[in-house]
């Protein structure tokens, strides 16, 4: 059996009050998605944020319209006058390059240093006002970042400062208890396993 089928562009984010640019940050190592939100209204040079994601591998592109908080936040943010840029890591959505989880830690940082580098070349952006705001994983990545390109400043939410190991282990026994309801106890003996 033959059947035809016409396969249409995934849908793309469209709020009635910003403006949304899909665009792309080429890096030695892939071709990352960008998605730069742009406050309607406002002429001249604005101030400007990266949105650095946290340690999973899943898409910054929030189209459809369940609840998102994360894009409300930046559709808040937005509103509030800052453009705002995410940037999909490697081989994530639209993105070329190596699966994100095969990226490490450095190069991811060198993928957000290069989005940061995009971000500042747009002629509608601030580039003495530009800020990093990292969550949870990102907020490790952000100093780093900032370190390779200056910034006006960081921030960060949802961090922890403690190696990524530890940070792991304890998730990892966090989300076990929480979703399983274990003997702490045991599972404490497991992970030390």
């Amino acid at each position: 059996m033959d059947v035809e089928v016409i396969l249409a562009e995934y849908p793309r984010e469209q709020p009635e009050d910003i403006r949304v640019v899909y665009d792309a940050v080429d890096t030695p190592k892939a071709t990352l998605r960008s998605i730069v939100t742009i406050p309607t209204g406002h002429t001249g040079k604005l101030p400007a944020i990266l949105f650095l994601q946290g340690f999973d591998c899943s898409s910054i592109d929030w189209p459809l319209p369940e609840p998102n908080f994360t894009r409300e936040l930046i559709y808040r943010l937005t509103q509030a006058g800052f453009v705002v840029m995410r940037s999909e890591k490697s081989g994530v959505g639209d993105s070329t390059g190596a699966p994100c989880r095969d990226m490490g830690f450095h190069d991811e940082v060198s993928l957000f240093t290069s989005a940061l580098k995009k971000l500042k070349s747009y002629d509608f952006v601030d580039t003495e006002n530009v800020f990093l705001f990292g969550h949870s994983a990102g907020g490790w990545i952000a100093p780093l970042v900032a370190a390779a390109e200056p910034v006006k400043g960081v921030v960060v939410q949802g961090t922890v400062v403690r190696p990524f190991g530890e940070y792991f282990v304890d998730n990892w026994r966090r989300s076990q208890w929480l979703r399983f309801h274990l003997d702490l106890a045991k599972l404490e003996d497991e992970q030390r396993l």
